[in-house]
């Protein structure tokens, strides 16, 4: 019959040992945002507009059409 046990000697952990590689595990991993990043003054472009603005400019297809002369005239005549 084959032997199943290992050859080698096994250590015997130490539970503080064992809790503290358990804990650096369960640890994330630092991510590309986890060290603050350092910019140039010119390096940062400065916003141009708002974020609708931006949207806008990126789908124009779904920015919202003025209304046509009957809406407007319909609605100069309620008052709103």
């Amino acid at each position: 019959m084959a032997q199943k046990s290992p050859q080698y000697p096994i250590a015997a952990v130490d539970e503080a040992t064992l809790d503290k590689r358990r804990s650096v595990e369960i640890a994330p991993s630092p991510g590309l945002y986890a060290v603050p990043s350092f910019k140039f003054r010119h390096e940062i472009r400065t916003p141009v507009g708002s974020g609708d603005d931006a949207y806008y400019r990126a789908y124009p297809q779904f920015k919202p059409r003025p209304p046509n002369s009957r809406q407007a005239r319909r609605a100069a005549i309620r008052g709103s």
